[in-house]
């Protein structure tokens, strides 16, 4: 196996656990989601710089600290977006819009990378995108059809737009860029964008403490997730990358299925037989078109 796709597979794990705890932090302990998006992503922000420390041999440059700037940037706006669209829409609506990031993603390689694929290949990323939607919902139609916020909906587009040219970006820079050099420009600078949300919201700190301590530890954790992505990144296709993450929304329903089984308490998730029919076949689209976007 290509060592790309199993550190896109880790990545994808590891979200899973991050999209779980943020999910119960989300929905019992911090309800105000600007504070949320600034304490995520400065922990995820420090954490991924003292990774970079630790493991590569950092060289100071004014053109790294600009790519990581760049990078950073677009990561706490999409961020930013998320979150805001978190305020104004169920996240059972809005969170599966983010799956689109794989098809932007898969344009912008095309043209700013010179990446393409085969049919098949694009064929798979388009199931896979279509699987994370359809396991991501309860009731795909009546969700769709009931948005309470076409504003929300944009955002969420507009974050899965960002993402993606984040990662075009980080692609196109280690080209030039040693790795680990630009994940600690991208963890420093982001820790200082990142923060100016939890000032704008640092109020609200006193009054949260135990969600802080949650949020912190998912922020650690998304801090290797996204260290391991990027360096699926450098190394592998940037679309079929972002493709085999897509096996965490299949991870995630496995996991809270879990979860509402042994403890309801924590996360609750309906379990009727139609709605199993229907993730089960979302599970069989997006292994489906993983498989097809990697194998041909």
């Amino acid at each position: 196996m290509e060592l790309w796709i199993t550190l896109a597979t880790a990545s994808a794990f590891l979200w899973t656990l991050i999209v779980l705890l943020d999910k119960f932090v989300l929905d019992s302990e911090i309800e105000n989601p600007y504070l949320g998006a600034g304490l995520h992503c400065t922990f995820n922000s420090l954490t991924i710089t003292v990774v970079a420390l630790y493991f590569g041999e950092i060289h100071w440059s004014l053109d790294f600290a600009v790519a990581g700037t760049v990078i950073a940037g677009l990561y706490v706006a999409a961020n930013y977006l998320w979150f805001s669209g978190v305020k104004k829409e169920e996240v059972s609506r809005f969170a599966p819009v983010l799956s689109v990031d794989v098809l932007f993603i898969a344009l912008f390689s095309l043209i700013f990378l010179g990446q393409s694929f085969s049919l098949g290949v694009y064929a798979g990323m388009s199931l896979t995108v279509v699987g994370s939607i359809l396991i991501s919902l309860e009731d795909p139609l009546k969700n769709l059809s009931k948005v309470k916020s076409k504003w929300a909906l944009g955002l969420a587009i507009g974050s899965a737009f960002l993402f993606a040219v984040r990662e075009i970006f980080f692609k196109y820079f280690t080209g030039t860029i040693e790795t680990w050099n630009l994940i600690f420009y991208f963890g420093l600078t982001g820790t200082i964008l990142s923060s100016t949300l939890i000032f704008k919201e640092r109020k609200g700190l006193k009054n949260h403490l135990e969600g802080i301590e949650l949020l912190a530890a998912s922020g650690v954790l998304s801090g290797f997730a996204l260290a391991v992505f990027y360096q699926a990144i450098a190394i592998g296709p940037v679309s079929l990358v972002s493709t085999i993450t897509k096996t965490r929304f299949l991870l995630i329903f496995f996991g809270a299925t879990l979860i509402t089984r042994l403890h309801p308490e924590i996360i609750h998730e309906p379990l009727e037989k139609r709605i199993l029919i229907q993730k089960m076949i979302a599970t069989i689209m997006i292994i489906t078109g993983v498989t097809i976007a990697t194998v041909l």
